[in-house]
């Protein structure tokens, strides 16, 4: 399923994993880009502004089409000769709102069955919409070690191999990027790793809110 750009993904994926698993700095500094592959780019499974234009596809027989986010229907086009239609969105505005949804479209011919259908996984995530900043925390802060909320969506940008929380892998092999929603936190230390090509791996261990911390001096 492809979707329209509406506004830039202003960050790197460097400094995508940075917001996540960590910045080796107190300043991280990004440049915008835009890329144009689909299987190579985070940015074509983000909503980047609450209203997405989303591409049709209409296969022989169809006449028409609805479109659901999470099972919930959002809309019906019932003219197989439009090419697109419009799906709003609520961007997250803090890091407990952030999560990620499915986006359906099923076609369907004069007798309502469906005969072809599409999806695709998109990430709503705090810093894309221009109200709200990607959190990024040193290495060497306290912060570093918890979590801003209950949950979490975690970038696994171009190039990674797997993703592991607490020791068990969650995400092997993946073809694209993609995001990845991590919730409940527990309050326990948890254990973080994004493995990349080359042997590079990002590590984190985190704690939920409900966690304490003991600090001692």
């Amino acid at each position: 399923m492809r979707t329209t750009r509406n506004a830039a993904l202003n960050l790197l994926a460097a400094t995508c994993c940075a917001a996540v698993f960590g910045a080796s700095g107190t300043e991280v500094s990004a440049t915008a880009l835009i890329r144009q592959d689909p299987g190579a780019s985070l940015l074509w499974k983000t909503v980047t502004a609450p209203e997405v234009e989303v591409m049709l596809d209409w296969p022989a027989g169809a006449t028409h089409a609805v479109l659901s986010v999470d099972g919930a229907v959002l809309a019906t086009v019932d003219d197989a000769t439009v090419a697109s239609t419009n799906i709003s969105f609520a961007l997250p505005t803090t890091p407990a709102d952030e999560r990620t949804v499915t986006l359906s479209v099923a076609y369907l011919d004069g007798t309502d069955s469906v005969v072809g259908s599409d999806e695709a996984k998109l990430g709503l995530v705090c810093g894309t919409g221009g109200a709200s900043a990607v959190a990024i925390r040193a290495v060497d802060s306290k912060d570093w070690h918890r979590a801003g909320a209950s949950s979490a969506v975690l970038p696994v940008m171009e190039g990674a191999t797997s993703l592991s929380i607490g020791g068990a892998t969650v995400l092997a092999s993946p073809t694209a990027p993609d995001w990845y929603w991590w919730r409940p936190i527990g309050g326990s230390a948890t254990a973080l790793a994004l493995a990349l090509e080359g042997g590079t791996v990002c590590e984190n261990t985190v704690r939920g809110i409900a966690g304490t911390a003991f600090i001692f001096r």
